[in-house]
């Protein structure tokens, strides 16, 4: 009903940490009796969660390069910040790569699209 569709307006104010007190004391009491929207709000948690840990498995952070004594500060910060995961130079890394990260991005938008779509209930999985 349309009290539903304001839970799920809500659940996704929590989700995205901007939830007024007012509207996280509506949602509690809107939850503690429809199991539809609870279970909606734990999928998407779910959902949530599952991109975040491969987001982070895919994009963990590359250990720190050596750098010789002689180096300024500044050049051993310019030199982390500006090589890859493997540490090949900017100018050296191949175009494929840059193609690699927008095909995962679309795939990962579509998955995202695709849980949104089962969760509302637009798409019906045996």
């Amino acid at each position: 009903g349309g009290w539903c569709e304001r839970a799920e307006r809500l659940i996704s104010d929590r989700l995205d940490g901007a939830l007024t007190p007012a509207g996280r004391a509506r949602l509690d009491a809107h939850m503690g009796g429809c199991e539809r929207c609870a279970t909606h709000e734990r999928k998407l948690i779910q959902a949530h969660d599952l991109l975040v840990e491969g987001y982070l498995a895919e994009h963990a952070p590359a250990r720190p390069r050596a750098v010789p004594a002689e180096a300024t500060p500044a050049a051993a910060e310019l030199r982390m910040v500006t090589a890859s995961p493997d540490h090949t130079p900017p100018a050296e890394r191949p175009r494929l790569e840059v193609a690699w990260y927008v095909g995962y991005g679309i795939a990962v938008l579509a998955v995202i699209a695709l849980i949104v779509l089962v969760v509302t209930g637009l798409i019906h999985v045996p």
